[in-house]
C-alpha cells in the first residue's frame, strides 16, 4: 500500500513546473517548498504540508459529469400533466374545452 507521501509525488511527478507553480498557489505551500518535495530532496516533509497538496489534487482532478436520466414516456407525461395543473388547465380536455 502507498503511502500519502507516495501519493503526493505521483501526482507531483506528473506535474510540468506551470502545474507545480499552480499546485503550491493554490494550495498556499511555497513553491520552493513543493519543488524540494517534488525533487525528493525534502524527504520528510511536514504532514500540513502534504495534506494541503493532496487537497489540491483531488480537488483538481477532473470527475465525470453525472449522468442525466433519459427522458421517457412516462416521464414526459407526467411533466406535461403537471404544467398543465399549475396553469390549471384540464390535459384530458378537447380542445375546444381549454378555451
Amino acid at each position: 500500500m502507498a503511502s500519502i507521501l507516495d501519493t503526493l509525488l505521483a501526482h507531483l511527478d506528473a506535474c510540468n513546473t506551470a502545474q507545480v507553480e499552480a499546485a503550491a498557489q493554490a494550495s498556499r505551500v511555497p513553491y520552493h517548498t513543493v519543488a524540494k518535495i517534488k525533487r525528493r530532496d525534502t524527504l520528510n516533509p511536514r504532514i500540513a504540508t502534504v495534506q494541503r497538496l493532496l487537497t489540491y489534487f483531488d480537488e483538481a482532478r477532473p470527475r465525470k459529469p453525472a449522468r442525466k436520466a433519459k427522458p421517457t414516456a412516462h416521464g414526459e407525461a407526467h411533466e406535461a400533466a403537471l404544467i398543465c395543473r399549475v396553469a390549471g388547465v384540464n390535459p384530458m380536455a378537447s380542445e375546444g374545452e381549454r378555451k
